[in-house]
């Protein structure tokens, strides 16, 4: 989720926005961030985010800039190119959602805040958080 979740922060920043300048000032901050809420993500994760984006900056500018869609990005990038998403297990980020409703705190998905209910599933329409 690593590489989702520079994406999505990244996309909070450019919006909807191509523009090379927009998206490397984007790319260049979104190491700072203190991603919470993503599964597999500490809230501290700037040496691995350096390294992703070290490895991989050129080429997410260019997807980014070429991207048809922000919904369709992540996919894209995370999972048929880099293949950092590859053999994520569902049943892990269930397994983590599930955990997070004992705890009562919501997970972050599609730019939201969601509370799963306790056997980790998520219904967008019902289980939306404000935060």
């Amino acid at each position: 989720m690593g590489c989702q979740a520079i994406i999505r922060e990244t996309l909070k920043e450019i919006k909807q926005s191509k523009s090379e300048i927009l998206i490397e000032d984007a790319l260049s901050a979104v190491c700072e961030k203190e991603f919470i809420g993503y599964a597999y993500i500490s809230r501290t994760v700037q040496s691995g985010c350096n390294v992703f984006i070290g490895g991989w900056r050129d080429q997410l500018t260019e997807y980014l800039m070429k991207r048809e869609s922000n919904e369709t990005i992540e996919d894209e990038f995370c999972v048929q190119h880099t293949k950092a998403c590859y053999e994520i297990n569902p049943l892990e980020i269930q397994e983590y959602r599930k955990k997070m409703h004992k705890e009562k705190k919501p997970v972050y998905m599609d730019g939201q805040y969601f509370m799963p209910d306790e056997n980790g599933y998520v219904d967008k329409a019902r289980d939306l958080v404000e935060l």
